[in-house]
């Protein structure tokens, strides 16, 4: 499971260092084939897309997240931390 999770965050940190270097853009296919060898719900997904747009990130094929706000206004500290820390937790 911690293999999961150290896994987990090689990716979610790689595609959010590929967005910055591509102008804070992601499309949604490159968010799946990153993270295709892991078998994710679409909630999982959602937390991902949450955590990206958090950090300033436009994710192509996705609507901003309306309860993203609302999350991050009940999370101190780093905005979107929370949706990881959740998804690893379900890893």
């Amino acid at each position: 499971m911690v293999a999961n999770q150290e896994r987990f965050m090689e990716i979610l940190t790689g595609l959010f260092e590929f967005a910055q270097s591509n102008g804070g853009v992601l499309e949604k296919s490159k968010v799946e084939e990153s993270f295709s060898e892991m078998e994710l719900s679409r909630e999982q997904y959602d937390m991902i897309y949450r955590y990206l747009f958090g950090k300033k990130i436009t994710i192509k094929g996705i609507m901003h997240m309306p309860s993203q706000e609302e999350g991050e206004k009940n999370f101190e500290g780093e905005p979107g931390l929370r949706w990881v820390k959740r998804l690893q937790k379900a890893l």
